[in-house]
């Protein structure tokens, strides 16, 4: 084998060790930000959850109080939907938490919360 010959096996082995190297470090970030998108995602899609609840609740109110000041009782059409639909809401976001012990508390106080404001409503509507 002549010196040049065996320079050149030696540089395409080097090359080829190169090339896979940053083929598997490419990977391995691809599969990174896969994992980063999919976070993402899954983190938005329980935003847009929380602000459908959020306005849920405000049209619950909203129909309580049209309510209260007409005694017209097409107002509390989307208050009677109102608790179904948070409690559909609340159970995706549950789903969509369901690895995050943290957020599974701070469901538990948000149904809380909106279980007393429900309550208040029926209340309030009761006794007009």
């Amino acid at each position: 084998m002549t010196f040049s010959n065996k320079l050149a096996k030696i540089v395409f082995a080097t090359a080829t060790c190169v090339v896979f190297a940053l083929s598997f470090l490419l990977y391995k970030r691809v599969l990174h930000l896969d994992d980063s998108y999919r976070e993402v995602n899954q983190n938005n899609l329980v935003k847009l959850k929380l602000e459908q609840i959020l306005s849920t609740l405000k049209d619950a109110e909203s129909a309580q109080r049209g309510y209260l000041l007409t005694k017209d009782s097409l107002f509390l059409e989307p208050y009677f939907g109102g608790y179904d639909r948070i409690s559909r809401l609340m159970t995706e976001v549950r789903a969509l938490t369901e690895k995050n012990a943290v957020q599974q508390k701070n469901l538990d106080a948000l149904t809380t919360f909106i279980e007393v404001r429900f309550r208040a409503f029926r209340t309030q509507i009761d006794q007009f």
